[in-house]
């Protein structure tokens, strides 16, 4: 429920978590919004998985903007979501930027070769 992101942001911002594990956590836009609220002004996470939420472009939106403040990141997993070719050019904008998120999990969504493309253009100037 949204009580327990509401929880989760709190818990971020008071306790040093380096990993957090959210796979299958239901995060709806509200919560996706609520939870990158927190994770720009978090400042220990570095390994974070978002697998299997049913996460679109317009969640990955609201990550890559928290993501550009964010700057303790390293690991992303957002395998098994629902992004396509629109949200993998987002994260093309992100990795001009950001220069620490150095693993980027995207498998089983469907960025389509247009968007790996795009994505593997981003990595050859992203010296993370």
């Amino acid at each position: 429920d949204e009580r327990s992101i509401e929880h989760i942001a709190l818990i971020m911002n008071f306790v040093p978590l380096q990993s957090m594990n959210l796979t299958f956590s239901n995060l709806s836009h509200e919560r996706m919004k609520m939870f990158c609220d927190a994770l720009k002004i978090n400042t220990t996470l570095s390994r974070l998985n978002l697998r299997r939420n049913m996460i679109g472009n317009s969640e990955v939106a609201l990550l890559c903007e928290a993501l550009k403040i964010n700057t303790t990141v390293t690991e992303l997993n957002l395998g098994g979501n629902g992004i396509d070719e629109n949200g993998a050019v987002a994260f093309c904008d992100l990795l001009k930027s950001n220069k620490v998120l150095s693993e980027l999990t995207l498998n089983g969504n469907k960025c389509g070769s247009s968007g790996a493309n795009s994505l593997i253009q981003s990595l050859e100037t992203n010296k993370a």
